[in-house]
């Protein structure tokens, strides 16, 4: 299945119009003709029908029903300090893949890169949540100020947790003992240096749980990925959940 991101798609319009990146995949890629179905998703959990009724210029359609609505299984949040502009990406393609809900990008003391290209961050989120045949747009937020990113979580989510080091619990193991009791839970990745000491203070004072990820060093975006998709698995074989 071809999945087309259209975030104004609504059955009570008569028609809708896809922007130039969709419309030039339909059209120049795939060769789509008029009366041809699309599946077409708003990226809030609509999966929607959609017949081609116009190609020119950019790609109209007719949408004629809706497929199937779904609530999300979890709002997983993925919160990692700033690192290279190209590490970012990674985790925002994999992540979404996994099933990561919100992407958090956070100052902290060792972080030596800051970037806010949004723009550039939605296209790879949109082109991810489409190759994964995903229903939801993950979210992006960024903050300039460990402080901010901290008051932000307190309370934002029922179950969070920050990656400290080896000699922690680890991650699987506390999910396999105790479970996960809601569905909004988020964990904090450092930067290549690691948090520091009083950062580590801070994340216990607002109730993160360290974990560990493993006996190896991990590389910021390996962490973030791990964490994702052992979070990302839990929940989708969790029953209570």
């Amino acid at each position: 299945m071809e999945l087309f991101y259209l975030e104004q798609a609504d059955l009570n319009l008569p028609e809708c119009t896809l922007d130039l990146v969709e419309s030039q995949h339909i059209i120049q890629s795939l060769r789509k003709k008029t009366g041809d179905v699309l599946q077409i998703t708003n990226g809030r959990g609509c999966l929607f029908s959609a017949e081609i009724v116009s190609l020119k210029k950019a790609v109209t359609v007719k949408l004629t029903s809706l497929i199937r609505e779904l609530q999300p299984q979890s709002e997983l949040t993925i919160a990692v300090a700033f690192i290279k502009p190209s590490r970012f990406e990674f985790i925002l393609e994999k992540g979404t893949e996994l099933g990561v809900r919100r992407f958090i990008f956070f100052r902290s003391r060792y972080a030596n890169y800051a970037s806010s290209n949004t723009d550039r961050f939605e296209k790879i989120l949109r082109s991810a949540m489409k190759q994964s045949l995903q229903l939801f747009m993950p979210e992006i937020q960024v903050f300039s100020k460990f402080d901010d990113f901290i008051e932000h979580c307190t309370d934002r989510y029922a179950e969070k947790f920050y990656a400290a080091d080896a000699k922690s619990n680890s991650l699987l193991g506390i999910l396999l003992k105790n479970g996960l009791n809601s569905r909004s839970h988020i964990i904090a990745i450092g930067p290549e240096g690691g948090f520091t000491g009083e950062e580590s203070d801070i994340f216990q004072h607002h109730h993160f749980l360290p974990v560990g990820l493993g006996p190896n060093r991990l590389r910021t975006e390996t962490a973030a990925i791990c964490a994702s998709a052992i979070l990302a698995q839990f929940v989708a074989t969790n029953t209570k959940l």
